[in-house]
């Protein structure tokens, strides 16, 4: 808009300095020059629509969302346990190294998206895509977000309380609400519960680092790190 702004001002006070000067005797003269002008507007403005479509934050998740399905595919060039700083330059570091509060990817990738998503009050509603952990039929499932604790100390993972409710068929569709506590790794947007049952399963959910509505989750055998449920989640909004 500050583009338009300006070719604007420029329209005025050109033909107003134009007609000050040649009233009569130019008034073709002045109708070409308004008429120059008023494309260079026309160009100034479409510019300014260009840098906004640029910048404009759906766009931008869309593009992030779009990247983060092809590295699935095809892998980031990194170990696991290690975080793609991207870019032209890409290079590998240790994801205990991201948001630590020093720069170590030469891009300065690993300190540019250092916010939980997450806060006390969130609700995520899922969906079982499928579930072969043995425990009964899942009628519901979603987790509740009860407090988010981030450290000073250690800043690369953030602590969580979170309750995950599930609804099984059967007689009274019995709930079964599970406190866990949880951690938040910054390096992966992986949401992490750790097992409160005799069953050993943990339970993790995957954001894919630009849409933090929605994460896909796996119910995870701790002993084997074998998934046998699969679940997508999208946040409850008011």
């Amino acid at each position: 808009m500050k583009l338009l702004a300006l070719s604007l001002l420029l329209v005025t006070l050109a033909v107003g300095i134009l007609a000050d000067h040649h009233e009569v005797d130019h008034e073709k003269e002045i109708g070409k020059i308004e008429g120059r002008l008023e494309k260079v507007a026309y160009r100034m403005l479409k510019l300014d629509h260009d840098i906004d479509t640029r910048v404009d934050p759906a766009r931008f998740q869309r593009i992030k969302s779009v990247r983060y399905r092809i590295q699935q595919v095809e892998g980031t060039g990194c170990r696991k346990d290690y975080f793609q700083c991207g870019g032209s330059d890409p290079q590998c570091v240790n994801n205990l190294l991201v948001c630590d509060g020093h720069k170590d990817c030469r891009n300065g990738a690993d300190e540019i998206n250092c916010k939980t998503p997450l806060k006390a009050g969130d609700v995520f509603v899922g969906s079982v895509v499928y579930d072969k952990c043995g425990l009964g039929q899942i009628n519901t499932i979603e987790f509740d977000v009860k407090s988010v604790d981030k450290s000073t100390f250690f800043t690369p993972v953030t602590k969580l309380s979170v309750n995950l409710v599930i609804t099984k068929e059967g007689v009274g569709n019995s709930e079964h609400v599970l406190f866990s506590p949880a951690f938040y790794e910054l390096a992966t947007h992986r949401l992490k519960l750790s097992s409160t049952q005799s069953n050993r399963l943990g339970f993790n959910c995957k954001f894919d680092g630009a849409d933090f509505d929605h994460c896909t989750a796996y119910s995870i055998h701790e002993g084997s790190l074998h998934d046998c449920a699969k679940y997508l989640f999208t946040r409850k909004h008011d």
